[in-house]
């Protein structure tokens, strides 16, 4: 028996047997569970939509910016109009009336950067001294409850009574009441009152306010 002669690849075999075609079975295929991602497309109409949102959304906040600026510049102008412009000086008496209520100025007196206080330790900051402010109200006015006092300097700066002090020293009040005062009420018609100023401030005046008799204000002079 004849041996064929070895094929190209060297392999033997019949030269005549027909070279088999791989099967599907043949072909590696990708393991279970696992796909093959196809290319994203971009939709123009998708697109489209989410640029007119970011353009929405950018006008809509530079209209609220514009509100909001309006809005603040309102305010700042009602604010500026609302402000305090004009005062009521004390009279002959010694005492200044605006709308039921009269005040007068008992005494505003400088206590020093050490002062001696009933019932309390506290001491003004370095730098500062502390004022005690006596006034004497009657009120007829049920629209009031209290009132800001402040004294002011020859600078026109403002130093608010109760603020930074102790507000629980034995003979002052925590508030200057500028209401109606009852039988009942423990307030008497002298108040007294804490008031922390730098040490280089001259006072010259002390002033009364209250929202509701702006743009009207009562001042007394420090004699």
């Amino acid at each position: 028996m004849t041996t064929p002669p070895p094929s190209p690849d060297g392999t033997v075999g019949d030269p005549q047997e027909p070279t088999r075609t791989p099967s599907e079975a043949d072909v590696p295929t990708p393991p279970r569970g696992i796909a093959a991602t196809p290319p994203r497309r971009t939709d123009p109409t998708t697109t489209r939509s989410g640029r007119a949102r970011t353009a929405t959304v950018i006008a809509l906040v530079l209209g609220l910016a514009g509100t909001a600026w309006a809005s603040t510049d309102f305010l700042r102008t009602t604010w500026r109009m609302a402000e305090p412009r004009s005062a009521v000086t004390a009279g002959e008496d010694g005492t200044a009336t605006l709308d039921g209520l009269t005040v007068g100025l008992v005494e505003a007196v400088d206590l020093g950067a050490a002062p001696s206080l009933p019932g309390s330790d506290w001491q003004p900051p370095d730098g500062f001294h502390a004022w005690r402010v006596v006034l004497e109200t009657t009120s007829t006015n049920e629209d009031l409850i209290t009132c800001d006092v402040a004294l002011v300097d020859d600078r026109g700066r403002q130093f608010l009574a109760n603020y930074f002090v102790d507000s629980f020293v034995e003979g002052y009040e925590y508030s200057y009441t500028c209401g109606v005062i009852g039988p009942d009420d423990d307030i008497g018609p002298q108040q007294a009152l804490l008031v922390l100023v730098p040490e280089d401030a001259t006072p010259r005046s002390v002033q009364i306010q209250q929202f509701t008799l702006n743009p009207v204000y009562l001042e007394l002079e420090i004699g």
